[in-house]
């Protein structure tokens, strides 16, 4: 009779603490992204970045986030020194739980704003 309420106790902290770090994941994919977005304005030699280059940095700095699930957006504003620039994320998160209870997924967001310096 304890068995189950134990299991689900488990399984329940096992799955909020996946859910605490892929959030922080997200949260630190978009600030690496927004760094990069920060030096690769419209004087820099490779010109300004995409959201493809962005969700490429975010996937890399990061462990742990499904690509097919993750989401990018970044303005197409003229990315001039002194701009300001908000990256948008999106992580589309799937508990383990909904696999068998048949439920939805959570979609996870983060933004950060910087500055274009070059």
């Amino acid at each position: 009779m304890v068995m189950p309420v134990l299991f689900l106790v488990i399984f329940g902290t096992m799955e909020v603490g996946w859910l605490v770090f892929t959030n922080h994941q997200v949260a630190n994919g978009t600030r690496e992204a927004a760094r990069l977005a920060s030096v690769r304005g419209n004087l820099s030699s490779g010109g300004p970045i995409g959201a493809g280059e962005l969700k490429d940095r975010i996937l890399e700095t990061t462990s742990g986030l499904d690509a097919g699930a993750l989401t990018v957006s970044a303005p197409t504003s003229t990315w001039d020194p002194g701009d300001t620039v908000t990256i948008a994320v999106q992580y589309r998160y799937t508990p383990l739980i909904s696999s068998i209870l048949g439920r939805g997924s959570i979609t996870l967001s983060q933004e950060s704003t910087v500055i274009v310096h070059h």
